[in-house]
């Protein structure tokens, strides 16, 4: 049975799919990596964000279709595209993760990888953004199919809603009663 969050996470591979037929790419990485952001999350908690982004990569992407690509080099071009919509990360400028660059449709990653042999860009991959994001879906897929994570994620979930009603139970009471020094 789906549920609000899984409801989500699906309206945002819908919408990065929109955004890849309709060749909008920059939205449409943005949408999956900040999917695999929240998936991280969902699985891992509170995790520092490189770590559980990287773990959830690991353990449910089939890191056999990206051949030299590591999850590393995934986060190192999630933060390149979500800070400053470039190839580059301060990961990539201290040569500690590869220069992803991509491929999108129809288009093949061999002929980028090709322009980056003559122009001796080292450092440099292609990645297909289309087959990225149905791996990413096969993830959630796989994550789904897993009854600890779930558990854990309802846990995780009712511990956030929790929290989140308890703050607006507090504002509720602050503007009833007029009262500034209410702790909960």
């Amino acid at each position: 049975m789906s549920n609000s969050s899984d409801l989500t996470i699906l309206q945002l591979f819908k919408s990065g799919n929109i955004c890849l037929k309709n060749n909008l790419q920059l939205p449409s990485l943005i949408l999956m990596y900040s999917s695999i952001d929240i998936l991280g999350w969902m699985a891992f908690g509170d995790l520092p964000v490189k770590k559980r982004f990287t773990k959830w990569i690991d353990q449910f992407m089939d890191s056999n279709n990206y051949g030299k690509i590591s999850s590393l080099d995934i986060y190192g071009a999630r933060c390149a595209v979500l800070h400053t919509m470039t190839p580059q990360s301060l990961l990539s400028k201290k040569n500690q993760v590869k220069e992803l660059f991509y491929s999108w449709g129809d288009a093949s990653s061999d002929a980028l990888t090709k322009i980056y042999k003559l122009v001796n860009c080292r450092g440099c991959v292609t990645l297909h953004v289309d087959s990225l994001f149905k791996e990413v879906e096969h993830g959630y897929e796989k994550f789904l199919d897993l009854k600890e994570y779930a558990e854990y994620k309802l846990k995780r979930k009712r511990t956030q809603y929790i929290d989140i009603e308890k703050v607006l139970i507090y504002k509720v009471i602050k503007k009833a009663t007029n009262m500034e020094n209410i702790l909960i």
